[in-house]
């Protein structure tokens, strides 16, 4: 039976692939406790590049999934993963904050401020965040 942590290194590789097939550069760090489970490079047009810390969460179900985004840096880009669906769904800094403020949570900080429903991965989905290709666009790439 696979442990919680052993699933979520899953998820993460999982979501990685997809980034990566993409067309995204993708760096894995080797030591995970900053909380940075990936990083997208991005190149610019001044021969330069800019970086994106990527926090992967994942669950065999979007209700599943759980998570604190009080960590998260302007330039992060959070990404939950759901097992069931194979589908993902990407927020940047701005849309964490909006979707799942961290003030005033009724959840307290046992449990982070991220909680999925039908709603809301149907709110996501329908404004572009479970599409890959425009979180690229959405990126500057």
């Amino acid at each position: 039976m696979a442990t919680k942590m052993r699933s979520g290194k899953g998820y993460e590789l999982t979501v990685v692939g997809m980034l990566v097939g993409e067309g995204f550069d993708v760096y894995l760090p080797t030591v995970d406790d900053q909380g940075i489970d990936a990083i997208i490079r991005l190149p610019l047009e001044s021969a330069s590049f800019k970086y994106h810390e990527v926090q992967i969460k994942g669950s065999r179900s979007w209700s599943g999934i759980r998570c604190h985004t009080g960590s998260l840096f302007p330039n992060s880009i959070l990404i939950l993963y759901c097992a069931a669906d194979r589908k993902i769904l990407w927020l940047q800094f701005d849309d964490v904050q909006k979707h799942f403020p961290t003030e005033g949570t009724i959840h307290g900080t046992t449990w982070g401020n991220v909680f999925l429903n039908v709603a809301k991965v149907r709110e996501l989905t329908e404004d572009g965040h479970g599409d890959i290709a425009k979180l690229k666009k959405a990126l500057g790439g």
